[in-house]
């Protein structure tokens, strides 16, 4: 039963990529197909990624060394796309402007356990750090516990926005 779920997470992530594409290069609501593939994408990942982990895909040292660089789980632009689509979608003019993009700047928070890797080996190569990986490991599996602290408050957060911004809308 659990390698039927398995089967079932790849195949709803192979699914995402190609759901994803389509909405992407299609021609109708452009702005808003847009927005909807990246957030289709992140999801899509995500879930090729928990497939990946379950499958031991990570398990050889090549792989494992690159997927450290590789953020695979991207939450933090989830809530601002939820939020964006909703607007094109009901704006037919809608544009994200430069103050608007500021509300993805929480991706940061996604990139950290990524960074915090590459600094590490850049910093051990060329002799800044000493050769300690536990700690490093510890810091990202650390960072990683109470980095889902903000995700969950903005998928909250954007959540909200966007079922006020709902309301406002059919109260109009």
């Amino acid at each position: 039963m659990i390698a039927f779920l398995r089967i079932i997470i790849l195949l709803g992530a192979i699914q995402g990529f190609i759901t994803s594409s389509l909405f992407f290069y299609s021609g109708k609501n452009r702005r808003s197909n847009r927005i909807l593939s990246v957030l289709i994408f992140l999801i899509s990942f995500a879930s090729f990624n928990l497939y990946a982990s379950y499958a031991n895909w990570f398990g050889s040292t090549r792989l494992s060394f690159i997927s450290n660089f590789v953020p695979l789980f991207m939450l933090m632009p989830v809530g601002p796309l939820i939020f964006f689509y909703v607007k094109s979608l009901l704006d037919p003019d809608f544009v994200i402007t430069k103050k608007q993009r500021l509300h993805f700047l929480p991706v940061i928070i996604d990139l950290v356990p990524s960074l915090a890797a590459l600094i590490y080996i850049l910093g051990t190569m060329l002799k800044i750090f000493k050769h300690d990986p536990q700690s490093w490991g510890n810091f990202i599996d650390n960072y990683n516990v109470y980095s889902d602290i903000p995700r969950w408050i903005s998928i909250t957060s954007y959540l909200w926005l966007t079922a006020r911004f709902l309301s406002r809308f059919k109260a109009k």
